[in-house]
């Protein structure tokens, strides 16, 4: 059973005593994740021009802090 609880400034579902922030929250913090960090980055941008699109979308994925957060972001979402 899901129970909806207002927490603020969030609302939250509890199932299992796990509390999950709702989709629409974890899709906006994953959007200002981006915005923040990713536009403009210098490192990816270095690496797409001098060793191609893959390798730098693979380095934000696996080495980049950011891109570990992100990830973290998307097993969330998961849930």
């Amino acid at each position: 059973m899901l129970t909806v609880i207002r927490l603020f400034p969030k609302q939250c579902l509890v199932q299992k005593g796990v509390v999950y922030l709702e989709r629409k929250q974890l899709i906006a913090e994953v959007e200002g994740i981006l915005h923040t960090y990713c536009e403009g980055c210098l490192l990816k941008a270095a690496f797409r021009k001098e060793k191609g699109k893959s390798y730098a979308h693979k380095f934000c994925i696996t080495e980049c802090t950011v891109g570990e957060q992100l990830k973290r972001c998307g097993e969330r979402l998961l849930k």
